[in-house]
Parts: structure tokens; sequence; C-alpha cells
């Protein structure tokens, strides 16, 4: 999970740990690139923040997927399905998740996304 709101990591966390998941955090694009960079080979999906400081979720997920193409994403953003976030969808998201969202929400697409 990339995103750089502290609140919204450590409600993932415990969320993401009660569905049965190991998640892993990152602050920001950067951090969240550079992780990704040394473990992929066993990260299964990658949920990206759109509006971060140092690298945006678009520049975040351009980086994450020349890494590994195939990894599944989801986009976690407070707008709505607005333009910015139709064409990020476009670009190659598996999802989109709009925050704020339930644990029954988050749970369903995650079992669409990971199938």
């Amino acid at each position: 999970v990339i995103d750089d709101e502290e609140i919204v990591r450590e409600m993932m966390k415990d969320v993401l740990e009660e569905l049965g998941y190991t998640p892993l955090f990152a602050k920001n694009g950067k951090e969240g690139v550079e992780l990704f960079k040394k473990i992929y080979n066993d990260i299964d999906l990658v949920m990206i923040d759109m509006n971060m400081p140092e690298l945006a979720g678009r520049e975040t997920f351009r980086k994450i997927k020349e890494i590994a193409p195939s990894v599944k994403t989801i986009l976690i953003s407070g707008f709505g399905l607005n333009g910015t976030v139709s064409k990020l969808l476009e670009e190659g998201f598996s999802a989109f998740l709009h925050k704020p969202f339930t644990l029954g929400e988050l749970s369903e697409v995650l079992n669409e996304v990971l199938q």
C-alpha cells in the first residue's frame, strides 16, 4: 500500500491483516517504488494513492509497471470517477477504490483483482 496519509496506512494494515493478507507500506511513491524494486517477486498487488508528494500516483504506477508489467494494481483516491481517474484506469490499473471505502468494498475489490 502506497499512501501518504498515515491514518490510511494504519487502517489498511488492520483491515488487510484481518482479511488474511501480509501488507507492506510506503508513505510516498518514491519509497514505494524503491521497496517494490527490492521484493517485487513476492508482491501480488500494489495499492496506490493518486495524490502523493515526491512521486504522484500516475508516475508511481508507471515505474512499478516498468519493473513488473503483470503486477495487479488498485488506484485509491478521495476523488470520484472523474476524468483523471478514468484516464488512469485506462492506463492499466486493475481497479479503483474511492476513499473512504468499507471493509466489504475493499474485500470485494481484492477478491476480484486477485482471482
